[in-house]
């Protein structure tokens, strides 16, 4: 259960996970419900995906004044840090 004072409570345990923008949510249900296939997948379930990550990527890049080529989504922690400590 939920602490009485919800809405008072300062919530700082973010280390496992976080919570998810609603415009976030509202953009990323149809990758969690519909187009679900692997982006790095070479079959038709990756292609919608494989877009929506390139689409990202633009939007991203573009933002940052980078190239697309620096915009990396590392598959987990230990990457990350490998990535961020190694580069």
């Amino acid at each position: 259960t939920l602490p009485q004072a919800e809405n008072d409570c300062i919530y700082l345990d973010y280390n496992g996970t976080t919570p998810i923008h609603p415009m976030v949510l509202d953009a990323m249900v149809p990758y969690f419900t519909r187009h679900f296939g692997n982006p790095s997948s070479s079959h038709a379930y990756g292609q919608v995906p494989r877009a929506a990550v390139a689409k990202a990527r633009r939007a991203i890049s573009s933002l940052l004044h980078s190239r697309e080529t620096t915009i990396h989504s590392p598959t987990n922690t230990n990457t990350n840090t490998n990535t961020n400590t190694n580069t």
